[in-house]
């Protein structure tokens, strides 16, 4: 079973983003966009995380050179790690979601 970290790391990429997709077009459909509040921030902070993770290279004449090399001592080239680390934003999302649904008050009509 070589690929099982990656299936079940896919699974739980795919599995939690219908579910958050399914809440996040519930809300579209219900005129209700206050999920923006987190959706925003999240995938600005996700992009960035991604950049660090594989694009940093580009920055390195800004960056300061521990940073650098910390980063590139940090750097995982596989497969694994990007789908570990899409899993973990699918989830993040999903707690966000939830703690949006639990607590954040429905408009009334």
């Amino acid at each position: 079973m070589p690929y099982l970290l990656e299936m079940a790391a896919l699974t739980v990429v795919l599995a939690a983003g219908a579910a958050v997709n399914c809440g996040i077009l519930g809300d579209i459909a219900a005129d209700d966009f206050k999920f923006l509040w987190w959706w925003i921030p999240f995938h600005v902070l996700y992009g960035v995380v991604l950049i660090f993770a594989t694009g940093f290279g580009y920055f390195s004449a800004w960056l300061p050179q521990g940073l650098v090399a910390w980063l590139e001592a940090m750097l995982a080239h596989g497969l694994d790690f990007y789908l570990v680390l899409m899993a973990f934003a699918q989830v993040g999302k999903l707690m966000c979601l939830l703690v949006q649904k639990l607590t954040v008050k429905k408009k009334s009509l």
